[in-house]
């Protein structure tokens, strides 16, 4: 297995953070220490997703972005 970092006070962003392996990612950079933005055409899930990570403890903000397209961030 892979070594571990520690991201206590780093600030990452997660492009497709609402669902599947981007949520995966935030989950494991969460219990890492990081801070997180959750970026996602899907702002719900987005919002979900930062509701259980801050009622876990993490600094977390959800944002609806589409990296396809720059004028949509």
């Amino acid at each position: 297995m892979g070594r571990r970092r520690d991201f206590d006070g780093s600030i990452v962003a997660v492009t497709g953070g609402g669902s599947g392996l981007g949520a995966a990612y935030a989950r494991r950079f969460a219990q890492a220490g990081a801070k997180l933005a959750l970026l996602d055409v899907d702002l719900a899930r987005a919002e979900s997703l930062r509701d259980e990570l801050e009622r876990a403890g993490t600094a977390c903000l959800a944002l609806r972005c589409d990296v396809r397209e720059e004028s949509a961030c």
